[in-house]
This record gives C-alpha cells, sequence and structure tokens, in this order.
C-alpha cells in the first residue's frame, strides 16, 4: 500500500472518530443526515467535583493548621536532642506538601466549575451558531421552514 492509499486509510478512520454535529440530535435519530452524539458532560458531576475539591482544600489547609501547632513548640520542647533538627526537616516536607495539595485543589476545583460552566451553555451555543449556517440543496423544505 502506497502513501496515498494509507493516507486516505488514516483520514477515513479518524473522520469516522470525529463527530462534532451532534447538537439538538435525540438519541438513536440522525438529522440533517449527521450522526447522534457520542459526548455526554454532566454538568452537576462536574459542579459536584469541584464542591469536592474546594472541601478537600479545607480539610488539607486544617490539617497544615494542626501540624504548624504541633510543631509550634517542638523546638524548645526538644532543645539539645539530635532528633530536633531532623522533625524540623520533617515538618517542613510535609508543610511543602500540604500547600501544595491545597494549592492543588484549589486549582482542580476552579477547573470543575469553569468546565461546567463552559459546558453550560455550550450545546445552545453550538445550536444557534449552526442554525444561521444555509446549506443549498440540503433539506431546503426544513430549512426554509424554520428559517
Amino acid at each position: 500500500m502506497g502513501f496515498t492509499e494509507e493516507w486516505a486509510t488514516a483520514k477515513a478512520e479518524v473522520g469516522a472518530r470525529m463527530r462534532l454535529d451532534g447538537a439538538g440530535s435525540s438519541p438513536g435519530v440522525k438529522e440533517y443526515g449527521s450522526a447522534v452524539s457520542d459526548l455526554h458532560i454532566k454538568k452537576g458531576a462536574l459542579r459536584g467535583l469541584a464542591t469536592d475539591t474546594e472541601t478537600l482544600k479545607h480539610h488539607v489547609g486544617t490539617a497544615l493548621a494542626d501540624l504548624q501547632e504541633a510543631h509550634h513548640s517542638l523546638a524548645t520542647d526538644t532543645s539539645g536532642l539530635a532528633s530536633t533538627s531532623t522533625l524540623a526537616k520533617v515538618r517542613e516536607s510535609w508543610e511543602k506538601r500540604l500547600k501544595d495539595a491545597r494549592k492543588e485543589c484549589g486549582e482542580l476545583g476552579q477547573a470543575f466549575r469553569n468546565a461546567g460552566g463552559l459546558h453550560e451553555g455550550n450545546d445552545s451555543g453550538v445550536r444557534s451558531k449552526f442554525a444561521s449556517v444555509k446549506v443549498s440543496g440540503v433539506n431546503d423544505s426544513k430549512q426554509g421552514a424554520h428559517g
């Protein structure tokens, strides 16, 4: 098989998987010759994930405060012990990890919230943009009835 044939096969395979034309279609119904959308975004699930990550961020912040409180007087209470510097290094390591986790929870929560907001109006936005497109010779009678 030559390059031209391989390229044609690859394009056909990709084209079969890429469908952007499912807005407004009912399950199992073909509209204007298009296939039914297979992308299902659950906006409530995205909002739920945002809330869960914000809750986790709060709990991580509480754990960080508890760690700092527990180690507040450690330096004076353990002065002279060989393990004092090791405990300080462990505390610093955990503080860094908890701060990083709290930051990432905040970023994930915002990302889930943004994704939910974007998908909220996505279907209707795409539908309205494509509704104004006139394709001559394709369902002229149906388009004429609506627009």
